[in-house]
């Protein structure tokens, strides 16, 4: 064989080579989890045996015992709901001793010697790319200890040729996610994770601002916690708060969460669900955590509540991204459906076995997890039949010559749950919010009720894309609004 022949045959080689190294990449993105774990199947044979079974006894019993069953529903879902609402006053009587992190600045922090990675999930985002890399080059961290990958889909070429056109320092990097199914942006935060190196990882999305000095007081508040926390969620705050009512309410449905809600879980030790972005994470236990769930269209959600399975925490920061609220219901609604729809997929999976999920979690963890995650779930689907239902019970009770019966009870504890779960929420939402770059007027808290029934209508939506198509990705759309970042 001539020089030639071996220069072929060895050019094959490598191309075989590199061949066989993508589709490991490739396969690695979305083969993370065992199936146990994973939203690849919705239903598991028990799952779908126990929902016929409970199914098939409440149609029976509605026949045969109407009242009695409708006394006891009544008073499963009161018990349910009291829970919720002490829940929600348990961390509103605590909220001023909930943050549990010192204030951060520059002096307490030491020169950080690891290394970062910075992960952001682009798609169809070609107006928010030169925002995007000018806010990331604001990082507070060394040039030379910090890796940053945007990653864009294969498909997305308006995306990936607006990167290329701009003038990347070193530590940027344009990676291309290979087609495959499912589409999601966690797929595409597994194919990145493979070429990590740093110490610590976070992840944004297209629209964020994170504060410069976020990495700095995550890396702080890592090497002053114990071992056992994998992640720190910084706040997400809206930075187009005051441009229409549902950005409004979505400033303090998000201010409520990150502020508050997720503060006393970390608090507690409880499991928290991660919001979307700007999750700081120890590389190492991310990795061994199996990474993300590509079938989990709310991957977030799931990732914490894996990690309290596996026994870590997490924490909170105090430095904030910005973000940018849907300004129309067009826009929100799918958005919002996805999210729901990714809840599910997470209480789903994590219910496959609650034996095991007990014993994983203790019981304390385990109460947080249903009081979260199955009360958020219930209650968006209960809710516009709770609402449709209570006044015809009311006009029924005091047309009828009201007695002390069943009746008088399930009109009391219905009356109590419906203003109790109004009430904590907002006083919740008023006392997280005072003193924020964005405080609600009270008469914008009033119209939550309004705001929670939108929530129910994406919470059917997803249920429905459950069966129809329970692993598509409904892109949100961004740089439509007025955004007016604060100075950070």
């Amino acid at each position: 064989m001539g020089k030639q022949d071996k220069f072929i045959d060895s050019f094959k080689n490598r191309q075989h080579r590199v061949k066989a190294y993508k589709q490991i990449r490739i396969d690695n993105s979305f083969n993370t989890l065992d199936d146990l774990y994973s939203a690849r199947r919705i239903l598991t044979g028990n799952q779908q045996k126990t929902l016929l079974i409970v199914s098939t006894l409440f149609v029976i019993s509605s026949f045969a015992f109407p009242f009695v069953t409708l006394f006891l529903s009544g008073l499963l879902f009161a018990i349910f709901y009291f829970s919720i609402v002490l829940f929600r006053a348990a961390i509103l009587c605590n909220f001023d001793s909930a943050p549990n992190i010192k204030p951060f600045s520059l002096s307490n922090a030491s020169a950080p010697t690891k290394k970062y990675s910075v992960l952001v999930a682009l798609y169809k985002e070609t107006g928010q790319v030169f925002d995007l890399v000018k806010s990331l080059q604001q990082l507070k961290w060394a040039p030379n200890k910090i890796e940053i990958f945007l990653l864009c889909e294969e498909i997305d070429l308006e995306t990936i040729n607006a990167i290329k056109q701009l003038n990347l320092p070193f530590f940027m990097r344009l990676v291309i996610c290979p087609k495959g199914s499912p589409q999601t942006k966690p797929r595409a935060l597994n194919y990145a994770l493979q070429y990590c190196t740093g110490d610590y990882l976070v992840i944004y999305d297209a629209e964020d601002r994170p504060h410069p000095d976020q990495l700095l007081e995550a890396h702080f508040t890592f090497e002053n916690s114990s071992e056992n926390y994998a992640c720190l969620q910084a706040p997400l705050l809206i930075d187009n708060c005051n441009e229409t009512w549902l950005t409004k309410m979505f400033a303090i449905e998000y201010t409520t969460l990150f502020s508050g809600i997720l503060i006393s879980l970390a608090k507690w030790g409880a499991p928290m669900p991660l919001g979307g972005t700007s999750n700081h994470f120890k590389t190492k236990i991310l990795k061994m955590a199996g990474g993300w769930d590509a079938f989990n269209v709310t991957e977030d959600a799931d990732l914490g509540i894996r990690l309290a399975r596996l026994g870590y925490r997490c924490g909170v920061i105090n430095s904030a991204t910005y973000e940018e609220a849907p300004t129309t219901l067009a826009v929100w609604l799918p958005q919002r459906t996805r999210w729901l729809k990714g809840w599910i997929q997470t209480l789903l999976v994590h219910l496959r076995s609650p034996k095991q999920l007990f014993i994983d979690l203790g019981w304390r963890k385990f109460i947080c997890f249903h009081l979260l995650i199955t009360g958020i779930v219930v209650s968006i689907m209960i809710h516009p039949i709770f609402i449709i239902v209570f006044p015809l019970q009311v006009y029924s009770f005091f047309i009828d010559s009201p007695t002390l019966s069943y009746e008088t009870f399930i009109i009391g504890i219905s009356t109590f749950t419906l203003f109790a779960g109004y009430l904590t929420y907002g006083f919740l939402a008023l006392a997280v919010t005072k003193g924020k770059p964005f405080t609600p007027n009270r008469l914008w808290i009033l119209s939550i009720p309004i705001y929670w029934l939108l929530i129910s209508l994406a919470g059917w939506r997803a249920i429905l894309q459950m069966f129809t198509a329970p692993h598509k990705w409904e892109k949100t759309e961004h740089g439509k609004s007025r955004r007016d970042t604060p100075k950070i």
